[in-house]
């Protein structure tokens, strides 16, 4: 495995950041890693990359190191390849354990590995199969650090490679640096970031220019003297403290023998400060440094020479002569860069305009001859070399080329690129609009769809379908209700202007979408029937499949006609696939997901983040596959991997409609574990009625206002359906809470007449089971059971195992109080399987239930222990710290026994202690 090499120029030894170091070391030692990812910011030249080299290096692990460049947006797996290259440089062929990617991994590799490229598949892979043969190559590589350096300037292919080595259980400690005032509103970069923020074993370091102290240590090591104040200060304000100006000027400044003597002959810019380091240059070197500069870093060499009309003998001396000044470096064969990025702006800022037009120009001829199909780089040149009838014709060629084969965000780049120059071109304006919509980016995506609405009304015969259902989309996705629905209304009057059958069926499609989204089953699939007809009349093939995703979507959210749906949407995915409709195939999954059991929706989310990245959906694969791993994760109660996903979708969904859903886990979580939810919390919730009620409920009956709590029952919101699945979420609670039989009862009898009579009627039944006689316990066991199944199958995956859980307690607290003792514990061991990664409340019901610790046929052995150390005098904190419990669990327990005793003090729960002997020393739980 290859060492870290620093990037950058460093002539003088490391100093000046000690701290740093020590940090960033240590969080690479072997023996003490905390963090899994360490992202390094600070302005350009701070001195990020030689910090990151220092610690690799002082650490001793092995490690991987790439670097990207401006020009790396348009060069896919720019960054993964410049990491990867020296150690697959000299291979002839692909490793036994990598066959099974063997001819993605060719194509991927033919550039940086010239033994391969003879090999090269004559159908090309999938994107697909290429971003997984990438990531598969880092993890057979096996580095224990993977430093990533100008991430702001990464290829979107490479970072899709990073973000899947992330959702992988086990990586490498991943170190990745950047500009923070270089991000440039690239939102794929922000989210990226964000997503490494949010993780728990993260860190950030941020490198501030040097200040009085470093700037005297570097010029001390430098001359072997220590400087004046004079000499410092005047460094300072003409560096502003960055490490590479710094070693730049000093590097190029004769005279430090007697540097106080003339502390003004000190270069005034870095541009200055290059030109000294360059002075010497032969016309042609310098001829060669500019083109170069133009072409990006990096550059390959027969580019350059093609640009430059010269002979190979004739480059190869003057990159020679580059090379040995510390103007570039070579870190693949033919491919060069320079070695700093400052210094290629430098060189870019000292050409005049003229020249850079005539380079420009240069590089447009020998990048068509080259690389024909580069589009991103053939516009920036056609832009810079003035040739804007190119970048016309350029530009929506590229920007489809980029979205048939996925990058998304590569199309969204060259339509924004070339909207700079046509910003009234409606064709440019709705691919932008396209591109951004897939890849997540909401704010782009509106002001280019408004733009582009705004155009289509001024266009005969454009009803502006397209645009208006993009901008109700947007508004949905955003939980902007009203706009969607004055949107949708809008679309609805369209139908008796638009009679052109390719457009009718595009708007009945679309309408069928919405409706289907603003939950109107029957008007989306009366919609989706009237679009199927038209299609099938008109040979309007290419909206068959769009068309059959919103009737079967529409469709799975009917008891009757579910099954068929279900099996529809996977019909649809698997053919829409195979077909090259990946964004299709990618939303029928997610909605089949939504109504499968956990288990097999996790396995339904795996497929459909794969194959929205074969479509660049990026929408889907970054933004909504992690809300809906929390989902399936509450689902199968998994409380550790619903926190670990929610953690990742939280900063990218902040805004959106799936941002408040995943509000709602966050809230359940934080009240399951015992944390308060205050007001501003609640206000983040979705609007759906019945989940700020049941939060309320719950918070109110955890807290033992039984007040609020029969005054909430009473009045349920009966208008969303999914009320009954609030109030089973919060059997538990209710209990604990005491909350009146008699209101519990009302609330099932409530729900029952909302429209679901017989998942009322078992609700009721789970939540006064235990409250009623022995007789008649046994008679409530059956509606029990019908109760467990109808709730797990309604909870479209979100609530199953907690719903089944406390349905099994309810089952096993009837069967112990009516003597089943075998029962109860069998149902209270299923619960607590269930509950087996949901620590809480509920696991410790669940597992004491289990135990048959059962006393006095009233409190569980919990609760005498809690009712024994209340009779002690001790308060909830000591009787917390005792039994090594949560106080807000001590407080549900003194809650329980209050309510089961018919008591209303502490003080009487100690009388009654004594009378029935239990006040003594010995436990009644076994733990």
């Amino acid at each position: 495995m290859p060492d870290v090499t620093v990037s950058g120029w460093s002539p003088t030894p490391f100093v000046g950041r000690d701290h740093e170091l020590e940090v960033l070391a240590g969080a690479l030692d072997p023996d003490a890693v905390e963090s899994t990812l360490v992202r390094v910011s600070g302005e350009a030249g701070v001195g990020k990359s030689r910090l990151v080299a220092e610690a690799v290096q002082r650490a001793g692990r092995r490690a991987l190191a790439g670097s990207s460049s401006p020009g790396s947006l348009g060069r896919p797996y720019d960054l993964v390849l410049s990491a990867v290259e020296p150690a697959v440089r000299g291979w002839a062929e692909i490793p036994a354990s990598l066959t099974g990617v063997r001819s993605a991994l060719v194509e991927l590799l033919h550039g940086v590995a010239p033994g391969l490229a003879d090999d090269r598949p004559a159908d090309p892979p999938s994107p697909a199969d290429v971003m997984g043969a990438g990531t598969a190559l880092v993890r057979h590589l096996d580095p224990e650090v993977l430093v990533l350096e100008d991430l702001h300037w990464a290829d979107v292919e490479s970072l899709q490679v990073v973000e899947r080595l992330l959702a992988a259980p086990e990586h490498p400690v991943i170190v990745a640096t950047y500009r923070s005032e270089d991000l440039d509103g690239r939102a794929s970069m922000a989210e990226l970031l964000s997503t490494m923020g949010a993780r728990r074993s993260s860190r950030r370091l941020h490198l501030e220019p040097f200040g009085t102290d470093e700037i005297a240590r570097l010029v001390s090591d430098h001359t072997g003297r220590a400087p004046s104040s004079t000499v410092v200060e005047r460094l300072r304000v003409r560096t502003g403290g960055n490490a590479f100006f710094l070693e730049e000027l000093i590097a190029s400044t004769d005279g430090w023998e007697h540097p106080d003597d003339d502390p003004d002959h000190f270069p005034e810019t870095l541009t200055e400060t290059v030109r000294l380091r360059l002075r010497g240059l032969s016309p042609e070197e310098r001829d060669t440094l500019a083109t170069a500069a133009v072409l990006g870093s990096p550059f390959e060499f027969d580019l350059l020479a093609t640009s430059l009309d010269v002979d190979e003998a004739e480059l190869i001396d003057r990159l020679r002569t580059l090379i040995d000044r510390r103007v570039v470096v070579e870190p693949e064969i033919d491919v060069f860069r320079f070695r700093h990025e400052l210094v290629r702006e430098s060189v870019l800022a000292s050409l005049l305009g003229r020249e850079r037009r005539r380079l420009h120009d240069r590089a447009w001829t020998a990048t068509v001859a080259h690389h024909p199909d580069a589009y991103a780089e053939l516009a920036r040149h056609a832009a810079g070399s003035g040739r804007l009838d190119e970048l016309a014709r350029l530009a929506p060629k590229g920007v489809r080329h980029y979205l048939d084969r996925g990058s998304t965000r590569q199309a969204l780049v060259l339509a924004e690129l070339a909207l700079d120059e046509w910003p009234d071109d409606v064709e440019l304006r709705e691919l932008a609009a396209r591109a951004a919509w897939l890849t997540g980016q909401g704010d782009a995506a509106q002001r280019h769809a408004t733009r582009w609405r705004e155009a289509t009304e001024s266009m005969p015969n454009d009803h502006g379908i397209d645009a208006l259902a993009l901008l109700a989309r947007i508004a949905y996705e955003r939980d902007d209700h009203d706009t969607e629905s004055a949107i949708v209304s809008e679309m609805e009057g369209l139908l008796g202007d638009v009679s052109d059958p390719s457009q009718r069926a595009r708007l009945l499609t679309e309408l069928a979408q919405h409706h289907m989204l603003m939950s109107e089953t029957e008007r989306a699939v009366a919609r989706a029937g009237e679009a199927r007809t038209l299609a099938e009349q008109h040979g309007l093939d290419s909206l068959l499949f769009q068309i059959a995703v919103e009737q079967a979507s529409a469709e799975a959210g009917t008891e009757a006609g579910r099954d068929e749906a279900l099996a529809a949407l996977e019909r649809i995915a698997k053919e829409a696939e195979h077909a090259g409709e990946f964004v299709t195939a990618a939303r029928a999954l997610h909605n089949l997901s939504l109504y499968q059991p956990p288990d097999v929706a996790d396995a339904t989310l795996d497929r459909m983040g794969v194959v929205a990245e074969r479509g660049g959906f990026d929408l889907a694969s970054a933004l909504l596959l992690p809300v809906r791993k929390a989902d399936v994760a509450v689902g199968r109660a998994d409380l550790f991997a619903a926190q670990q996903w929610i953690d990742r979708a939280r900063p990218l969904v902040r805004r959106l409609k799936s941002g408040k859903h995943l509000r709602f886990h966050e809230v359940l979580i934080r009240q399951e574990t015992g944390i308060e939810i205050d007001d501003e919390m609640l206000d983040e919730l979705p609007p759906r009625a019945a989940w700020v009620w049941s939060v309320l409920l719950r918070r109110a009956a955890l807290q033992g206002r039984r007040d609020e709590v029969e005054a909430l029952l009473a009045d349920p919101p009966v208008e969303d359906p999914s009320a009954f699945l609030a109030l089973g979420s919060s059997l538990g609670d209710l209990r604990a809470g005491g909350t009146n039989p008699t209101a519990l009862a009302a609330a099932g009898d409530v729900i029952t007449e909302s429209g679901c009579p017989q998942l009322g009627a078992d609700l009721a039944a789970a939540l006064l089971a235990e409250r009623v006689g022995a007789s008649d316990a046994a008679d409530r066991l059956g509606a029990i059971d019908d109760s467990a199944q109808v709730i797990v199958q309604s909870t479209k995956a979100t609530f199953g195992a907690l719903l089944d859980a406390e349905v099994a307690m309810a089952r096993a607290r009837v069967a112990l109080r009516a003597g089943q003792r075998d029962e109860g514990r069998r149902h209270a061991r299923r619960a607590a399987e269930l509950l087996s990664r949901w620590p809480g409340r509920r696991r410790d019901e669940a597992l004491a239930l289990a135990a048959d610790e059962v006393c006095s046929d009233e409190l569980t052995g919990r609760e005498i222990d809690v009712a024994r150390l209340v009779a002690r005098g001790m308060t909830n904190g000591q009787i917390a710290e005792e039994l090594f419990i949560a106080r807000k669990t001590v407080s549900t327990h003194v809650s329980n026994i209050l309510m089961k005793l018919d008591m209303s003090s502490r003080t009487e729960i100690a009388t009654w202690m004594v009378r029935s002997g239990l006040a003594t020393d010995e436990p009644a739980t076994s733990s």
